[in-house]
């Protein structure tokens, strides 16, 4: 294994790693009291000083906003371990236990509310996390939701533009709208959701692509993602992905591009060079192929063309 190029392994922290369950250390718990956030001392080893500091720097941005009458904790799903084999790499999953103070159980409903409402908006003025959707109460019947087919009892997937307004309107099977407001929906016990999109401070918003043999993408410092884009989707060749931008650190809007292979970065243009070739241009499109080429040369030979120099007159 340690010799592997597709295997990281690390000898002593495996051996860290399983004299700690063997000691019955599996459902041990481990606080940040700093941040409130807490999870098995076994998946913490998973972690190393860099993958924590991310972990805690995120807490802020991601836990229920304080809300009066409300007390929440938060924990670390998954390992560090997972998440760079899982099918979404780079994915990050918290669990939040809520309990909230209330009389009765309506007025514990329009807490959770609008603790999840405040939770959702603040993302709009936070620099490094953008809010993909929220889940917030169930549909009463079968519905269209913005092309995905919902039953009877399936989970309320709001986009940021209907968190803003409180409401959301999706077509019924009979083929009529149907809108559904934030305040009035049904809720139900289990699990809400919030789906975000974190950036790095220093390579701002980033999108990461994983392709075939090992090879993964980074698109880095765009001004925003491509509406619908989140963790775990399949994305096309030619289909947009982001915008430019300099978000990060950057001196201006520019796409910085990445390219791994088995973790490791390398040469793009090298890696494309060692690619087998592409199937040739067929005869019956040649002619067309060759007016396509030569507008493109031209348009390059005027748009870098030093400008004409006129003689002053006297």
């Amino acid at each position: 294994m340690a010799d592997s190029p597709e295997i990281e392994f690390d000898a002593d922290e495996a051996r860290q790693w399983m004299l700690a369950v063997g000691a019955g250390e599996a459902t041990a718990l481990t606080t940040d009291d700093a941040t409130g956030l807490f999870g098995s001392r076994v998946a913490l080893l998973d972690f190393d000083t860099d993958d924590l500091d991310h972990v805690r720097r995120m807490v802020p941005s991601t836990r229920l906003a304080p809300t009066p009458g409300v007390e929440s904790a938060i924990a670390i799903s998954g390992s560090s371990a997972q998440g760079r084999i899982q099918l979404f790499p780079g994915d990050l999953d918290f669990f939040e236990r809520v309990h909230i103070h209330a009389p009765d159980q309506d007025t514990a409903y329009a807490i959770l509310r609008e603790a999840i409402h405040r939770t959702a908006i603040r993302a709009f003025a936070e620099p490094d996390i953008v809010l993909v959707e929220t889940n917030l109460g169930v549909y009463p019947e079968a519905v269209d939701e913005r092309g995905r087919k919902k039953g009877a009892g399936d989970p309320i997937e709001w986009a940021p533009g209907d968190v803003v307004a409180k409401r959301i309107t999706v077509t019924a099977a009979d083929g009529t709208p149907r809108t559904y407001a934030w305040d009035d929906v049904e809720l139900t016990g289990g699990w809400l959701y919030f789906g975000w999109v974190a950036a790095d401070r220093a390579n701002g918003r980033m999108v990461r692509i994983r392709h075939a043999s090992g090879y993964e993408s980074s698109y880095l410092h765009l001004s925003a993602f491509a509406p619908g884009l989140r963790a775990g989707r399949h994305v096309w060749q030619g289909e947009l992905i982001g915008r430019v931008g300099s978000t990060g650190l950057a001196t201006g809007p520019h796409l910085h591009f990445g390219l791994k292979k088995s973790g490791t970065y390398v040469d793009p243009v090298r890696e494309q060079r060692n690619l087998p070739p592409g199937d040739p241009v067929p005869p019956s499109a040649l002619e067309a192929f060759y007016a396509v080429r030569d507008q493109a040369l031209d348009d390059l030979a005027d748009a870098v063309a030093p400008p004409a120099v006129v003689p002053a007159s006297r």
